[in-house]
C-alpha cells in the first residue's frame, strides 16, 4: 500500500506517490474549484473515474464563468494589469 494514515507520506518515493490511488495532489485545482458535491465528495465507488473528472471539470469551470475575476500566476504581471482594468483601479 503506498499510503498508510497512520504513518502519512514517510517512506514514500516519488514514483510510489505518482502511482498511488490516493494521492490528492492529481486534479487538485479542478477538485478546489468543483462542486464536490456532484460526485459525492471523495466516495469513489459513486461513478467511474472518468465520470467523475467529467464532472468535475464541468463544474470547475462553471464556477470559474460566475467569478467576477480570476488571473493566471504563468501570467502575473497580465493577470493584474486585467484585473486594475476590470476594476477601474488606475
Amino acid at each position: 500500500m503506498c499510503f498508510d494514515p497512520e504513518i502519512g507520506w514517510d517512506g514514500v518515493s516519488l514514483d510510489e506517490f505518482l502511482a498511488c490511488p490516493y494521492n490528492l495532489a492529481f486534479n487538485r485545482q479542478t477538485r478546489m474549484l468543483a462542486d464536490l458535491t456532484l460526485i459525492n465528495c471523495y466516495d469513489t465507488r459513486a461513478n467511474d473515474v472518468a465520470t467523475r473528472e467529467r464532472i468535475m471539470l464541468a463544474s470547475a469551470k462553471a464556477n470559474l464563468k460566475n467569478l467576477a475575476f480570476f488571473g493566471l500566476k504563468e501570467y502575473m504581471a497580465e493577470s493584474q494589469w486585467m484585473f486594475e482594468q476590470l476594476f477601474r483601479l488606475k
